[in-house]
């Protein structure tokens, strides 16, 4: 089965490069005559659809903007930080138990809507308006957690998304 393959492509090979060959000489000017500075065709895809070409290439303009220099040029000045507004209570209230639960006698383990399963000790983050906000989780019991407040930070904005 290789081996009719591989003589297929040998022969799509063989046919493709003698159509760029002809092609190239036919752009080529005949002996005598003189050579013109007239565009030349571009190659047609074997993709395209009967009769269409592509519309031609315009021409690439290079921009012609003044480069201050001297006092003009000064590096840009960023803006000054928003000051930061923590709304803690709203935030919490992200922190969503799906469940909890527990094995023999063991410690209890909650189910938290976008975190996946938590314990005593684990910290969670929830990203709440622009803010990172981040608690440990002090105690689990069959009526909730209690998590204890550790941080809110801005969030960087070329760091990826994730919850």
């Amino acid at each position: 089965m290789t081996s009719g393959f591989s003589a297929w492509a040998k022969a799509l090979l063989a046919m493709t490069a003698a159509a760029v060959t002809m092609q190239a000489e036919a752009q080529q000017p005949a002996p005598g005559s003189q050579a013109t500075n007239a565009a030349v065709p571009a190659l047609r895809s074997p993709f395209w659809p009967v009769g269409w070409t592509p519309a031609p290439e315009a021409p690439i303009e290079e921009p012609t903007a003044k480069v201050p220099t001297g006092p003009e040029r000064m590096a840009p000045v960023e803006p000054a930080a928003a000051p930061i507004v923590e709304e803690w209570d709203e935030a919490a209230k992200n922190l969503r138990v799906q469940g909890v639960s527990r094995m023999n006698d063991g410690p209890y383990m909650a189910l938290m809507e976008g975190l996946g399963v938590v314990s005593e000790g684990d910290t969670v983050a929830i990203r709440y308006k622009g803010l990172r906000y981040t608690w440990i989780i002090r105690s689990i019991a069959p009526e909730g957690i209690t998590p204890e407040r550790t941080t809110a930070e801005r969030e960087e904005k070329n760091r990826k998304e994730s919850r």
